[in-house]
């Protein structure tokens, strides 16, 4: 009996140290701080936020141990009972709870002023002058719209804005009537503009410096503009100018050579050495049928025009008329082609040779004379030579050598011969006596001598 007494006094501890442990457990909540962050409560635009925070603190938890052992029982303690006793323990345990803050605020979309919010906020601005009174929310001038005040009011729509032709609309602005060319603005409606009634008229002669209308211009008004017209000759340029039609400029005014255009009208004419038939055609003119086309030797006529030709020899002047002759001899020899001497004449030139030659059959090559060779003489049977030796002719490379036969001498003039007195040089080989002879010398012996075989010795006559 008491041994169930004792473990339901354990079970109702062990109920109690369960029941302060879930309570120890639990996080109050409790009243927090409050931060009026400068404002009031109540105030314009305030609103109360409650934040919650978690606060640590630490408590003494009991612990009940059961400690179980053996011990006598019964009568006379002849029996073991099985017997238990409990120990409490204390520990620091963490335990947590939830305060609530409570912080004063601007609400959404508003700005703090003084202690109050009165001032909303647009965050994405209000643009074109607008103003913001509610959060993101605009108040925009006369002609903007949209949440930023960025759309324009597009005053010409509906009906063109009332303008009756263009209706230019402004960015913020009051839309503006306008007119097309050729009309005036009056308020909304337009009026023709009547330009040939302009101080200066609105069709214009393009020749300048013309106090009469050359260009025969008129001017005819129409509803919103006006057209110009030209008189004959003349073409209209950009709708306004009257200008000279340039007849040349299409197939050459039907010209075959050259057009030329002037005011109001255009020639035909041709160029240097033709001549205009028919008004519009050229043909050549023949320039060598005139004088002979002025030229001094040959004319040869060309289509459009003629030259001056010179005879050979000659060549044609810097007038292209004249002709003067060409001196073959200072062009080289590459044009004359002469081997010893060019010699220039007037319309050509020939070659010659030095002093012992003569030209070959060619008329420029050189080759050597035989003076020494006999020739007939013009007019008789009888022949002679070049070189007039008087006794021997001896040819050389461009020249001649005479020589004389043994027993003469050659003169001063190295052609003739004379007689050598071989008695007065000693230059004779007889013993006593020596007389000269033409071309030779005889011997003689002196009285009581006679002259030996060989006619240069003596021998007595005893």
């Amino acid at each position: 009996m008491l041994s169930k007494e004792v473990e339901k006094t354990h079970r109702v501890k062990l109920v109690t140290s369960m029941l302060f442990l879930v309570l120890a457990f639990h996080t109050f909540e409790v009243h927090g701080i409050f931060f009026p962050n400068g404002l009031v409560r109540n105030g314009k635009n305030v609103c109360e936020d409650r934040k919650s925070r978690t606060v640590v603190y630490y408590v003494q938890v009991a612990t009940v141990i059961y400690h179980h052992y053996t011990t006598n029982c019964g009568t006379f303690g002849w029996s073991r009972c099985r017997r238990s006793r409990t120990e409490t323990g204390y520990k620091s345990q963490m335990r947590f709870k939830r305060d609530f803050d409570t912080h004063l605020s601007c609400c959404s979309g508003y700005r703090k002023s003084g202690n109050e919010c009165p001032k909303a906020i647009c965050y994405l601005g209000c643009n074109n002058g607008g103003t913001c009174v509610s959060p993101d929310t605009c108040n925009c001038t006369s002609g903007w719209t949209g949440p930023t005040c960025s759309l324009d009011i597009d005053d010409c729509s509906p009906n063109n804005g009332g303008c009756e032709q263009t209706c230019n609309n402004r960015q913020g602005k009051e839309r503006v009537c306008a007119c097309r060319r050729g009309y005036i603005t009056n308020g909304t409606k337009c009026i023709d503009v009547n330009e040939c009634r302009l101080q200066q008229s609105a069709c214009i002669c393009a020749i300048s410096g013309s106090n009469d209308n050359v260009c025969g211009t008129r001017c005819r008004n129409t509803d919103g503009g006006f057209q110009c017209s030209c008189g004959k000759g003349y073409s209209l340029y950009r709708g306004t100018v009257c200008r000279d039609d340039n007849e040349c400029a299409v197939n050459y005014g039907g010209c075959s050579h050259l057009c030329v255009n002037f005011i109001g009208g255009y020639n035909c004419t041709c160029p240097r050495g033709f001549g205009l038939v028919k008004e519009k055609l050229c043909e050549d003119v023949n320039e060598c049928e005139n004088n002979n086309g002025y030229c001094e030797h040959t004319c040869q006529n060309v289509y459009g025009s003629y030259w001056c030709k010179c005879n050979e020899g000659f060549k044609v002047d810097s007038n292209r008329k004249t002709c003067s002759d060409i001196d073959e001899c200072k062009l080289g020899h590459h044009i004359h082609g002469c081997e010893d001497y060019c010699n220039n004449t007037r319309g050509g030139y020939f070659c010659s040779c030095r002093k012992g030659y003569q030209l070959t059959n060619n008329n420029r090559a050189c080759t050597d004379i035989d003076e020494c060779a006999p020739n007939n003489i013009t007019g008789s049977n009888e022949m002679a030579t070049r070189s007039a030796c008087h006794h021997i002719c001896t040819n050389v490379e461009g020249s001649f050598l005479c020589s004389c036969r043994n027993g003469y001498t050659l003169m001063y003039n190295k052609k003739q011969c004379k007689d050598t007195d071989e008695c007065q040089t000693g230059k004779h080989s007889c013993e006593h006596n020596c007389q000269n002879t033409d071309g030779s010398y005889r011997c003689s012996c002196k009285a009581g001598y006679q002259l030996s075989l060989n006619g240069r010795s003596c021998e007595g006559t005893y």
